[in-house]
């Protein structure tokens, strides 16, 4: 059985590699700083075959706050985090079982780009939807 759990702390563990995030977090904490990035549980579907265990498709949403009032540094800071080489995609492809944790994983989609309000401030940010096969 996979442990939701162990798979945060993957994603988390892929995220720290990407560079000028100051803080990353597997759980969505009471306060946050720009830049940084949280994971959140989104749901999980349950997958049974009939001849083994089968599987579940979790999915994971990733926040990456990029700055709170400067809005082309917040844009420009986004955009290197959602193509290239310090992309989100990325730092998930370069290790897919998310330290052993998954059978795989992939950066689905990117959402929400733009001010993105948390525990009352704005920050220029931009959500990530993770699928991770266990």
């Amino acid at each position: 059985m996979a442990d939701v759990s162990a798979i945060r702390s993957g994603i988390k563990t892929n995220i720290e590699t990407l560079t000028g995030l100051i803080a990353v977090f597997d759980y969505v904490p009471d306060r946050l700083v720009a830049p940084s990035a949280s994971v959140e549980f989104l749901d999980a579907e349950y997958h049974e075959t009939s001849s083994a265990a089968g599987y579940t498709l979790f999915t994971f949403v990733v926040t990456i706050l990029a700055a709170r009032f400067d809005s082309e540094f917040g844009q420009q800071t986004l955009d290197g985090y959602i193509s290239g080489s310090n992309s989100f995609p990325s730092c998930i492809d370069a290790d897919p079982t998310l330290a052993g944790t998954a059978s795989g994983s992939t950066a689905k989609t990117c959402r929400s780009y733009g001010m993105i309000t948390v525990a009352d401030s704005q920050f220029w940010g931009a959500q990530f939807d993770v699928e991770v096969i266990a």
